[in-house]
């Protein structure tokens, strides 16, 4: 009886080394498949010089070794802004690729970075930056003209601002100002010209971005934009933008709100 104990010892130690080897080569084997699948690509927008992040994505779903490349141009931050905002503004698009490029938005800066991209690598090269044609660009979109292989139309939205309002009653809080919200806002005003959607054409093959024109403009009332986006034919282009938020009230004001739009 004793002996036959023993070996049940034994056979359940020899079951758990091989399970545990098992388990040690499954592990090995999980660390083996573990392998580079791509980059991911995003912007710091701080306050002073605006930075592309490249990120390695691994087959595992981890990520990576961070690598951060200068813009040379200002972001767009201004915690000092805006009272319980914080200068935080809403846009969408900061980052698109096109090709073996990669064209970004300096918010504070006022242009548009194009960096050449080794893609075996992900590492980035900064080519140029051009003026993007209005005051706090949020948004990039890009489709291929027709007929073309490397010629592409890249529409860039700037915002200008983002007036909102904050609170109500005695400790309401206005910006830009309570006299800037007063004025109508449906009106034509100097601001309209930066706050707009401009056109550029792109050749994928050069890297070259110029200006071709503005292609529309955005009362006070309605706010900059916040999001541009191609249909995927190309036939269509759809802007949304900001508005007069209201927020941080238990009861939103529609006198003090005024609503975002989307324009097609």
């Amino acid at each position: 009886m004793k002996h036959l104990k023993l070996n049940k010892f034994a056979l359940l130690l020899v079951c758990l080394s091989f399970f545990s080897a098992c388990k040690d080569d499954e592990a090995e084997e999980m660390v083996l498949e573990k392998t580079l699948a791509g980059f991911l690509y995003t912007t710091t927008n701080g306050e002073s010089i605006n930075q592309v992040l490249k990120v390695d994505r691994f087959s595992d779903g981890s990520v990576g070794n961070e690598v951060a490349y200068a813009t040379n141009s200002n972001g767009g931050a201004n915690t000092a802004a805006g009272g319980d905002a914080r200068g935080d503004f809403d846009s969408q698009g900061a980052i698109q690729i096109i090709g073996d490029y990669l064209l970004n938005v300096n918010a504070g800066g006022n242009t548009v970075s194009i960096f050449s991209i080794d893609k075996p690598t992900g590492a980035l090269t900064l080519e140029n930056n051009v003026n993007s044609g209005g005051t706090r660009p949020v948004s990039i979109a890009y489709t291929l003209k027709a007929g073309s292989t490397n010629e592409y139309w890249v529409a860039v939205g700037n915002q200008w601002n983002n007036p909102n309002v904050q609170k109500d009653g005695a400790n309401i809080e206005r910006y830009p100002t309570t006299e800037w919200l007063a004025e109508d806002l449906t009106m034509p005003d100097a601001t309209d010209m930066e706050r707009n959607l401009t056109l550029f054409s792109f050749n994928s093959s050069t890297g070259a971005l110029v200006l071709d024109k503005q292609l529309d403009t955005y009362v006070r009332e309605n706010g900059g934009p916040t999001t541009v986006s191609f249909s995927d034919d190309g036939s269509k282009l759809a802007v949304s933008t900001w508005g007069v938020a209201h927020f941080g009230t238990a009861l939103t004001s529609l006198d003090e709100q005024h609503s975002s739009r989307v324009y097609v």
